[in-house]
């Protein structure tokens, strides 16, 4: 018997819950399987919340249970109000935007009762379309598909599951960490790792909406800006996926890449044109393999991804180099005055 709690924020998304409620229940069909599912709408409009509730209601599964803060309290807030009305063993945190595969909850129950807490990952195929939506897929699936089963640091509770006693023994989230902040997943994943095990498994993974181009660069910029303060605090990057130490040269190649590109089109001088070149050639071998995995998937994203990544790595290094400036100079400075 599986015991699982399946725990989803929500906020003004009533078309992402319906879909990820529906992608629960057509999953989960094993005999003698017992789940529940905690819905914590987290301030949504009524109007909103009144959709949700009829849904559920026509549904008619006593196993759903529909939660409501009235105003809004952030993600961290949210789940651990889910967590404390969860009667099951597991504790299964999910985001609203994303949908279980067949076999998700299958290598869950199969690793959690070899370990504290489970990681998973976002398949490489989006929800919705897009050039950004399918590179950052292809992206994160292939950064923390490659390195297989290994431990991990970060309790990615977009797909993510634990034991609720260590999940109450380690506080749950910070309640503090509000809707913008994110980097409660880092929080919470370092309190885990202190004391308990925690791994990532990438066979279990979701399906997942991504934002669009302005979106992205929004997100991006706002949660690597978080992330570098979290950094300060342990001085250290994640072991696999897409913050780790190689990732950040990978950063600083593009940003370089960018600019060198740039000076060249001011001065068009031969010295900056060789180290343009050279640099490009460093770029393309130090994503070969993340290209040629592209290659495979599907050729006619390779030239966007191409240019996507230099992108998305120049937002990457830019939000960097602000929250470094704020956590090194600016802060500083304020607590003086």
């Amino acid at each position: 018997m599986s015991n699982i709690s399946f725990i989803i924020p929500t906020f003004n998304n009533y078309n992402e819950i319906r879909k990820c409620l529906k992608s629960i229940l057509k999953n989960i069909k094993i005999k003698n399987q017992s789940f529940e599912i905690i819905i914590v709408d987290d301030g949504s409009n009524f109007k909103n919340f009144k959709k949700l509730e009829n849904y559920i209601s026509s549904i008619k599964k006593n196993n759903i249970n529909l939660l409501r803060n009235k105003k809004n309290k952030g993600p961290a807030f949210a789940r651990n109000m889910g967590a404390k009305k969860a009667k099951f063993k597991y504790l299964f945190f999910l985001d609203s935007d994303t949908e279980i595969l067949k076999d998700t909850v299958f290598y869950f129950l199969k690793q959690i009762k070899k370990y504290d807490a489970v990681v998973g990952i976002y398949n490489h195929k989006p929800l919705n379309g897009g050039l950004f939506s399918n590179h950052k897929a292809l992206f994160n699936y292939f950064y923390f598909m490659k390195e297989g089963v290994k431990p991990y640091e970060t309790f990615h509770s977009a797909c993510a599951g634990i034991k609720k006693e260590i999940f109450f023994k380690v506080g749950g989230y910070n309640p503090i960490i509000k809707w913008g902040m994110d980097y409660e997943n880092e929080d919470l994943g370092r309190r885990i790792i202190k004391k308990y095990s925690m791994i990532l498994d990438p066979k279990i993974q979701v399906f997942h909406n991504f934002p669009n181009a302005i979106n992205m660069t929004s997100l991006y910029f706002k949660r690597v800006k978080s992330w570098i303060y979290k950094f300060f605090e342990d001085k250290k990057f994640e072991s696999t996926g897409t913050a780790t130490a190689k990732m950040a040269i990978g950063s600083l190649l593009s940003s370089s890449l960018f600019l060198l590109f740039f000076l060249f089109l001011i001065t068009e001088h031969e010295y900056i044109k060789v180290l343009l070149v050279t640099n490009l050639i460093i770029y393309t071998v130090f994503y070969f393999d993340f290209f040629y995995f592209i290659f495979k998937k599907n050729i006619t994203y390779l030239p966007s991804s191409f240019l996507i990544n230099i992108y998305i790595n120049l937002v990457v290094s830019f939000s960097a180099f602000i929250g470094f400036c704020n956590k090194l100079i600016v802060f500083p400075i304020l607590r003086i005055k």
